[in-house]
């Protein structure tokens, strides 16, 4: 007999449900084990990988002839590590809410099969993103890739598909067409078994083939499509002077972005200086939060280079620095805190 995804979703469901109710029947605490490990043992086995996100890079560069190597390695780490350290703590199958007053609780339910379109701006980052978002919320995935980016996506499906079934998914659970056609596409969206469409992408980049087809065609569908805004992007600045520090890589910083002295983003990490701005994980990050209806351009940004220091520690700490170094240059004496 064959069995579905939805089934194989339904048996968890069921399991998951006895053993809670036997959990509280027995007074013991409901820890969700099984799931837990399943999802940090695909992670690990996701961005463990050594030299995996170097090779995806290279060969997304090389076959769509966009971006560059070190750009995409930063954008695959941010899709797989800090896209999981956002999620992970989140609880989507099974039971997400009790309220016993009311004695009523809140169910999350697989969808079932997701199909995923990948653009060639960024193919690789976009398959480990959507893969753990999928398996975080107990779903399968197929990606359909873009005719420029055929290999790369294969192989960054390979990859996560390969993972997941180590760390216990069936097998299948990501899978990715093989040819990349208009046809094959528009089948893959308007299929029985595709519960759900997972587009990313738009209008923004028309040369790259970024057209917003797949939108058009999902509403063709009888799909409903949520509103569009930028996201994982890096920032443009009015002053001049990001050029001056071009390739200048920050770490352990904070990086905050204001609108009308409003803080709208606020966050800890690694970013970089471009030609004309700033761009890095810290950036990408805040880039989901701004163009929103709610907020228009311009906002302020922030960095926080000692976020860990108050001000008479740093001045005491960057003295300390000079009277080491007193024979070195400027920027050599500070190198402990750039990279």
């Amino acid at each position: 007999m064959d069995v579905t995804h939805e089934d194989r979703m339904k048996a968890y469901l069921m399991g998951w449900a006895y053993r809670k109710g036997e959990n509280m029947r027995k007074g013991l605490p409901d820890d969700g084990v099984t799931y837990q490990q399943m999802e940090l043992a695909y992670y690990m086995g996701l961005a463990t990988r050594k030299g995996e996100e170097m090779r995806l890079a290279e060969m997304a560069v090389r076959e769509t002839g966009f971006g560059n190597v070190q750009d995409k390695v930063t954008k695959n780490r941010f899709a797989s590590q800090r896209v999981w350290e956002a999620v992970k703590d989140m609880k989507t199958v099974g039971v997400l809410k009790e309220d016993p007053r009311e004695k009523l609780w809140e169910v999350g339910v697989p969808v079932g099969t997701i199909a995923a379109i990948v653009p060639s701006t960024n193919p690789t980052s976009t398959v480990c993103y959507k893969a753990l978002i999928a398996l975080k919320s107990g779903n399968s995935i197929v990606f359909s890739p873009h005719p420029k980016a055929i290999a790369c996506t294969m192989q960054a499906a390979r990859i996560a598909a390969a993972a997941a079934e180590k760390a216990g998914a069936p097998k299948g659970a990501v899978s990715c067409l093989s040819i990349a056609t208009l046809d094959g596409c528009k089948e893959l969206m308007s299929g029985n078994e595709t519960n759900l469409i997972l587009a990313t992408g738009g209008r923004s980049y028309p040369r790259t083939g970024s057209e917003g087809d797949g939108y058009r065609m999902a509403q063709a569908l009888g799909h409903t499509v949520t509103a569009l805004r930028p996201s994982l992007v890096p920032l443009l600045t009015e002053e001049h002077s990001p050029a001056q520090m071009e390739g200048l890589a920050l770490k352990n910083v904070t990086l905050t972005v204001k609108k009308d002295g409003k803080k709208i983003f606020s966050d800890f990490g690694e970013m970089v200086f471009t030609a004309k701005g700033i761009s890095g994980p810290l950036v990408l990050s805040a880039s989901a939060h701004l163009g929103v209806k709610k907020h228009t351009y311009p906002y302020q940004a922030f960095i926080d280079l000692k976020p860990a220091l108050d001000a008479d520690t740093l001045d005491k700490r960057l003295l300390r620095d000079f009277e080491e170094n007193i024979n070195r240059d400027f920027a050599n004496a500070l190198s402990s805190h750039v990279v």
